[in-house]
């Protein structure tokens, strides 16, 4: 045995020098309320994320069907999606 506690024989507290009696206290914010995805609005209506893509960005003419594309702008706004104009201008630098 390499550690005096692991024989049993010294108490952890005593073996370390360490007290074990100290109170940990977590403030924590309350937690904001997570803002929708595309990947959510897609597990959402069912279709892949690249379509979901091509409807939200106005790029699906003639690619997906007219019902596809209702469905997916009704699952947005009920879901509460707003274009992220940060990650936009990331992937576009």
């Amino acid at each position: 045995m390499c550690h005096p506690c692991a024989a049993g024989s010294v108490r952890a507290s005593q073996a370390t020098g360490r007290r074990h009696d100290r109170i940990l206290v977590v403030v924590t914010r309350p937690a904001r309320p997570r803002r929708a995805t595309a990947r959510d609005v897609a597990e959402r209506t069912g279709r892949s994320l690249s379509t979901v893509s091509l409807v939200i960005n106005g790029k699906d003419q003639g690619r997906v069907a007219a019902q596809t594309r209702e469905r997916i702008l009704a699952a947005a706004t009920e879901l509460g999606y707003q274009l992220n104009t940060t990650a936009s201008a990331l992937a576009r630098a």
